[in-house]
């Protein structure tokens, strides 16, 4: 995944010649790499591999976050087939969630995993869908339900929260924002010099 968007990156620095082509060898190496991800499960499972789920969401969960670092960077989203690759991650983060001693909660809880899905959501609904109400409701949701909160997820939901309450598209959303948004980002402020220590 990484040397996939390392590729992208370089190619944004390419002559204007051949800059389309090596976009082009981008996208199809993209979709070779899921096609593998599918087509080396399939093969493990019908030999009788057992495939650790684990290493496999975490597999899932990074694709998802480079394929955001590139609409980041401001490719096509439906070009990524993000859509899918998001779709994916909540499936099987959801089959997991059914029992709740699946391996996949070994380590980190439940919530902890919703927690690190919410962000690539949140990330995935404001830069991919330029959703920012739904994605300020993501944020809301971890901030509110969650007891303990991962210092980069609670920093991304007031992160969106702050976007949100400088957008205009939502009627509900306070104008102006008043003390809310002084709190926020007197709260974004605090993590920032939490983070950097």
């Amino acid at each position: 995944g990484t040397s996939i968007v390392l590729c992208f990156f370089l190619s944004t620095s390419c002559d204007d010649q051949n800059c389309s082509e090596v976009e082009s060898l981008g996208l199809r190496d993209l979709q070779i790499a899921m096609d593998m991800d599918v087509e080396i499960v399939d093969q493990c499972l019908e030999m009788g591999f057992k495939i650790n789920r684990v290493e496999r969401y975490e597999l899932m969960m990074s694709r998802c976050r480079g394929l955001l670092a590139l609409v980041e960077l401001g490719y096509n989203p439906d070009d990524l087939s993000i859509d899918d690759q998001i779709n994916d991650v909540y499936r099987d983060l959801k089959y997991a969630m059914e029992p709740p001693s699946h391996e996949l909660f070994k380590e980190i809880s439940v919530a902890g995993r919703m927690q690190k899905f919410d962000v690539v959501l949140m990330k995935y609904l404001f830069h991919a869908k330029n959703d920012i109400v739904n994605a300020a409701r993501v944020a809301i949701r971890m901030l509110v339900e969650d007891e303990y909160v991962f210092p980069d997820a609670e920093r991304e939901a007031i992160n969106i929260l702050m976007i949100y309450m400088e957008s205009a598209e939502d009627v509900n959303s306070p104008k102006g924002g008043g003390s809310i948004a002084e709190e926020l980002v007197a709260e974004f402020e605090t993590l920032d010099h939490d983070y950097v220590e």
